[in-house]
């Protein structure tokens, strides 16, 4: 079990001033502290919608009753939540990370590289079970979903649906939207989506993995504290100029007794030239950590920091979502 969040605010000690910009929410029993726009009392929050999304799901999980009273809207896409955030329209966002078998979510990587004061404050893991939904069985032409949902359900629909065309949407729950009143579509989405827009379940939990997962960030201006179960995530560029530079990059965290939980390579829109994502365990105001990252700059062009959090705990019968799980239905 994981405890949902709890919100209040902070009372600056001005005369006059009940309530300040700054919100301290309480995850995982963790301390999360939230700065909102300046003179706004209601935090804003987006997530990727339409209602009914996986991403809608994660945001009630980890807020619980604390949506209630702020003020929510979907956003198209995680790329257009992190930017939204980040342009001061929102004060949070919740945004997919990545999936147990779909992999890393790209936009959100990069659009969070690009950021420049956003930072991820917490994060939670969802257990993800697809349905198709639609009309009738008998009649689909066309098949709609986010690229990740289509490529989770992958054997299924080959197996089930050749020579049926598969259409991306920016969301499952927007798929579901798309085909209301078609009755040669079907959708890829979650039983949500299919109770918010009224169209049937024809298949239940048609992932590949049963063990299928996501993990989602919940994004702000803000900081946390460190709990001693931390993850840090960080991006860096080597630089070019000498042999052996990522293995020098790599023994900073040797040296200092830090794990990396996760490295991936992007380019950075020049061949020769490739970005890092990686996860280490700690917090940046960890000393050993602080100082591992000033090192980590005698060898790099860039290193920045997306942000510490106290990692969330994986719901029961729910496998690491940072790596490839497989195929193991019969399992």
């Amino acid at each position: 079990m994981w405890m949902n969040a709890e919100v209040f605010f902070v009372d600056m000690g001005k005369e006059g001033v009940t309530r300040s910009s700054i919100i301290e929410l309480s995850i995982h029993d963790s301390l999360v502290r939230v700065q909102l726009v300046p003179g706004r009392v209601i935090p804003k929050l987006c997530f990727l919608g339409p209602e009914g999304s996986h991403t809608e799901e994660a945001m009630k999980t980890l807020l619980g009753v604390n949506t209630n009273w702020m003020d929510i809207s979907p956003v198209a896409g995680n790329r257009q939540v992190v930017k939204s955030v980040d342009s001061k329209g929102f004060d949070l966002g919740i945004v997919a990370l990545v999936n147990a078998s779909g992999g890393s979510v790209t936009e959100t990587q990069k659009a969070m590289v690009n950021a420049k004061e956003t930072l991820i404050l917490g994060d939670i893991v969802i257990p993800v079970h697809h349905m198709l939904i639609g009309h009738s069985l008998d009649e689909i032409k066309r098949i709609y979903s986010h690229p990740q949902a289509l490529d989770q359900c992958g054997e299924f629909l080959d197996n089930n649906f050749k020579g049926v065309e598969f259409v991306a949407t920016r969301s499952t729950s927007e798929a579901v939207e798309e085909i209301v009143d078609r009755k040669d579509a079907a959708a890829v989405a979650s039983r949500d989506a299919s109770e918010k827009f009224g169209v049937p379940i024809l298949k239940e939990n048609i992932e590949d993995s049963h063990h299928n997962a996501t993990r989602f960030l919940l994004i702000g201006r803000g900081e946390t504290v460190p709990t001693g179960t931390d993850t840090t995530i960080f991006t860096f560029i080597p630089r070019t100029d000498q042999p052996g530079i990522l293995a020098d990059c790599l023994q900073v965290f040797k040296v200092h007794h830090i794990n990396l939980s996760d490295i991936q390579t992007h380019q950075t829109g020049q061949l020769d030239n490739h970005i890092f994502f990686a996860a280490l365990e700690g917090h940046m105001k960890d000393e050993r950590v602080a100082h591992a990252l000033e090192l980590l700059g005698d060898y790099c062009s860039s290193v920045k920091v997306l942000g510490s959090y106290k990692r969330a705990p994986l719901p029961i019968g729910v496998k690491e979502p940072d790596y490839f799980n497989g195929d193991d239905k019969e399992s």
